[in-house]
């Protein structure tokens, strides 16, 4: 018997989206469908309800060539994995080395070596101001021998091996050069990450003037190209930028200037465009919004192919995209929230196509990572390739009508702010000019708004902030004990003034510190500047959380808020669960009445039987009926009993004029900006600013 195929496209008539869109109008009953449906996100971006095949999605081609949106590979190796970055900072060699070896042991197939602060300044540690810099923030390796004893065991010529050097980014590759002495330098792995505007952007200064440092980097990568096939020596980053509020948009744009301005400036100096383009690496922090952090990397390739376009390079070829997971996410209370942000941040990387990813700890925004949380970070990639497979696909994005349109979008608005930045006069000149910062402070300033009025929620810090947390310690160093491993130095070595790469090679093996080197390579005045300042979304609830600490350590307890329950649990219940998480926080210890009904009961709970008071606030819980009806008697008894600043839970609505005239001195409700009322009440108590 032959069975009839089922066709289901024959049998139900095709459903389009304007018969969608009229079913849902029908079920809002009037109400506007924009509104309702539709979400924005800070770049300006309308996202839809609902992506369909009649969606006027943009052609996104085949993985492995142009536009590259897809992807720089056509096939895939399911067993090699992405890079899986491990950065490392403690401040001395032996401690470094320790760490990167167990990494490297467990998983980890590429490891970033992060210099101290006097390092990245280009600072010897004899010189002038370097004492309180050493093992600041990075590794004190300045001599050949420091970076020996930081990477011994370590194959350069199996994993890549980065660097983070700030300004001294060519002395620094100098001193690792010099160190390596078991691997050919044509089988080197490094990624010298030479990016002088980016560290002119976060630290609002450079140590020598710009021209210098672009004398520099095209040094590096001249060499580099010359004599190290397999490393790479310029960083297009733009970390700075993000971690100080930039759009996703925006990222991509100044990405692109970025490298613009990089492909002039060493053209100028003798480096050809496609010899620059092909020592880059861009490198890009991602956040936890899933989609649109997947999508910024789609369209930084798709951007990419067609900038190279102009530029006469390879449109069928890119740069590999190292992303970090985002700083500004990172919290330091409630730190285990972190993993599941790195999580978040991680998958939304290998979907988008990194080639390379690095995963914070979740206890980065504490200090030094512990053994523990570096583990989890690693780890954390690990699962997504060997158990999630994420490793054997090629672009999961690809298809998604809502992904392809809000890649083309970013495209879109990345690619307008390229060209604003170069109409500026390019990256450098608008750094100077502070275009760049007044274009990320103007969007910063919605997401700001929308952090204090916990529109966009913090999980442990803004919502369920849990006061009572147990503290996490980072790892800790006496630094007074390991900087007097450098007690030899005395003076700075000499070194001949715009010597060749291979001279300084030499004096960096016959005991040249970096800053010395550095020295010999700097010209010019020090470049200053206005740093683009890092905006952690945390910080406001943070900074409320540290001054209700203040205030216990010199009264004894904590801010305390009572909740003057009105009425039974059904009329009281929501606004007191709303009010708890408010008050938390701000570090407030949260008291809850038994259901009370009049306000003579109210103000007799304000106090425990020995007569001490039971809060330092007040806050009336319960219905908008309650409050019409005993308001007007229930907040001035409140007072006469001492209660202190009484807050009302709930929108007052057109009766605010008549609940003030009552004593309610502050309300709260959804949307309220919970950071200043937090603020003004923690100012009324008198607790440390």
């Amino acid at each position: 018997m032959q069975q009839e195929s089922l066709t289901l496209d024959g049998r139900f008539p095709l459903a389009t989206q304007a018969d969608w869109r009229e079913l849902v109008e029908r079920d809002l009953k009037g109400a506007p469908f924009e509104r309702r449906l539709v979400t924005h996100t800070y770049e300006g971006i309308d996202l839809q309800p609902l992506y369909g095949p009649d969606t006027d999605s943009p052609v996104s081609g085949f993985p492995g060539g142009a536009p590259l949106t897809r992807g720089t590979e056509a096939t895939r190796d399911p067993h090699a994995r992405w890079k899986i970055l491990q950065e490392r900072a403690e401040p001395t060699p032996e401690s470094v080395n320790v760490h990167l070896l167990d990494d490297l042991e467990h998983g980890v197939n590429g490891v970033t070596l992060r210099f101290d602060a006097a390092v990245r300044r280009g600072l010897s540690p004899a010189a002038p101001g370097a004492d309180t810099l050493l093992g600041v923030d990075g590794v004190m390796a300045h001599r050949v021998e420091d970076v020996r004893r930081c990477l011994a065991g370590v194959h350069s010529g199996f994993i890549t091996v980065g660097l983070e050097a700030g300004a001294a980014f060519l002395p620094a590759a100098i001193t690792v050069l010099a160190s390596i002495e078991d691997v050919a330098p044509a089988d080197l792995r490094f990624w010298f990450n030479g990016d002088p505007l980016a560290v002119l952007a976060r630290d609002g200064e450079l140590p020598a003037s710009l021209e210098s440092s672009f004398d520099d980097l095209a040094t590096l990568a001249h060499y580099t190209s010359e004599h190290l096939p397999k490393s790479r020596s310029i960083r297009v980053g733009t970390a700075p930028y993000h971690h100080a509020g930039a759009t996703a948009a925006q990222d991509i744009g100044l990405m692109l200037a970025t490298a613009a301005e990089y492909l002039r400036q060493l053209e100028h100096r003798g480096v050809g465009a496609k010899t620059a383009a092909g020592q880059m690496v861009i490198s890009q922090a991602v956040g936890t919004h899933f989609f649109l952090a997947s999508c910024k990397l789609r369209a930084a390739r798709r951007l990419w192919s067609a900038f190279a376009g102009a530029c006469g390079l390879d449109e069928d070829t890119a740069p590999p995209i190292h992303c970090r997971t985002s700083k500004r996410v990172l919290t330091s209370r409630d730190p285990w929230v972190n993993i599941l942000r790195g999580t978040s941040a991680s998958f939304a990387a290998a979907v988008g196509g990194a080639d390379a990813i690095t995963t914070a700890p979740f206890d980065a925004a504490l200090g030094l990572p512990s053994e523990h949380s570096a583990r989890v970070a690693r780890n954390t990639q690990l699962v997504l390739h060997d158990e999630a497979d994420l490793g054997r696909v090629i672009d999961p994005a690809g298809g998604s009508w809502y992904l392809e349109q809000l890649t083309e979008k970013l495209a879109e608005r990345g690619w307008a702010f390229f060209q604003e930045i170069e109409a500026a006069g390019g990256m450098a000149a608008a750094l100077s000019a502070g275009l760049v910062h007044d274009r990320i402070d103007s969007v910063f300033k919605d997401r700001a708004r929308s952090l204090a009025t916990r529109r966009d929620a913090i999980t442990g810090v803004s919502e369920f902030a849990n006061i009572d947390e147990r503290v996490i310690e980072p790892a800790s160093y006496d630094l007074d004990e390991a900087r007097a491993s450098l007690a030899g130095f005395t003076a700075p070595v000499a070194v001949k003034k715009d010597a060749a790469v291979s001279e300084l090679i030499t004096a960096a093996r016959d005991g040249a510190a970096i800053g010395d080197l550095f020295a010999a390579t700097a010209h010019g005045p020090a470049r200053h500047g206005a740093a683009i300042a890092p905006h952690p979304y945390a910080e406001p609830f943070e900074r409320l959380r540290d001054r209700a600490e203040a205030f216990e350590a010199g009264c004894g307890r904590r801010p305390t808020a009572l909740l003057v329950n009105i009425g039974p649990l059904a009329v009281h219940g929501a606004r007191a669960a709303f009010s708890t998480s408010f008050f938390a926080a701000g570090g407030f210890e949260v008291v809850h009445s038994p259901p009370l009904e009049t306000a003579a009961d109210a103000a007799a709970f304000l106090h425990n039987p020995d007569g001490s008071q039971r809060g330092d606030i007040a806050v009336i819980c319960s219905s908008d009926t309650v409050y019409a009806e005993r308001l007007e008697e229930i907040a001035p008894a409140l007072h006469r009993a001492g209660s202190g600043p009484v807050v009302l839970a709930g929108h007052p609505g057109e009766r605010e004029a008549g609940y003030r005239a009552a004593g309610v001195d502050r309300f709260i409700f959804l949307k309220c900006n919970a950071v200043d009322i937090l603020s003004g009440l923690l100012d009324t108590l008198g607790a440390p600013a």
